[in-house]
């Protein structure tokens, strides 16, 4: 069971935080929202990282020559 503080809607700069992602983040927060702030994007894009946001877009480039059936599977995943 969490204790923690639960908010309805938290907000993050730029970028979700990973954490968002994590099942045991719903029960902290129900929504969240990323405010751009008008940081250099091509320098974060350059940034090495561990992990990396999918969306739609990848995965239909990528998917590309798969049937859209499949595509909907992998977003269904997401």
């Amino acid at each position: 069971m969490y204790n923690g503080i639960k908010a309805y809607k938290t907000i993050s700069f730029q970028r979700p935080k990973i954490n968002f992602f994590f099942p045991e983040s719903a029960a902290a927060t129900e929504k969240f929202e990323v405010v751009e702030i008008e940081l250099n994007e091509l320098f974060i894009q350059k940034q090495e990282a561990d992990f990396y946001l999918t969306d739609e877009s990848d995965i239909q480039k990528n998917y590309s020559h798969a049937s859209y059936s499949v595509i909907k599977v992998l977003m269904a995943m997401h």
